[in-house]
């Protein structure tokens, strides 16, 4: 499976399918129903990056990789959207996200890094960030 357009109809199914009780506040000014437009939206926006697709496409893609690691004392959890290896040796770490870059996203690119890095210690490890909007 690659990075392809889809339509509206069905990226909307499959985010609904991820949506858990509980995760969506109920008094958001979008409820479930604008949350899934926003989702359908910023997916067509990002698979439509041709540099993106190139890339996702490059080598084979392991989504949604949970970590665990030591920071300053302390135990942090998460997970990498995707990691795509691009040649023998190499991975690169795609974090998409959605509204205007922050600087903490940097912050959390590299904490990320250094966990797939962690994860795959025989890969040297790219970390990009992928807006779904202009940037």
């Amino acid at each position: 499976a690659g990075l392809v357009p889809a339509p509206g109809s069905v990226v909307r199914a499959a985010a609904s399918r991820l949506l858990r009780a509980g995760e969506l506040d109920p008094s958001t000014r979008l409820g479930a129903g604008g949350w899934l437009d926003e989702a359908v939206d910023a997916y067509h926006a990002i698979v439509q990056r041709p540099e993106v697709r190139e890339l996702y496409l490059a080598g084979e893609r392991i989504h949604e990789v949970p970590f665990t690691m030591r920071v300053d004392g302390g135990m942090l959890r998460g997970t990498i959207d995707c990691l795509v290896r691009t040649a023998p040796g190499r991975m690169t770490l795609l974090e998409f996200k959605t509204g205007r870059p922050r600087p903490e996203h940097r912050t959390q690119l590299e904490l990320y890094r250094r966990a797939a890095a962690s994860v795959c210690p025989e890969s040297v490890i790219d970390a990009r960030l992928v807006y779904s909007g202009d940037v």
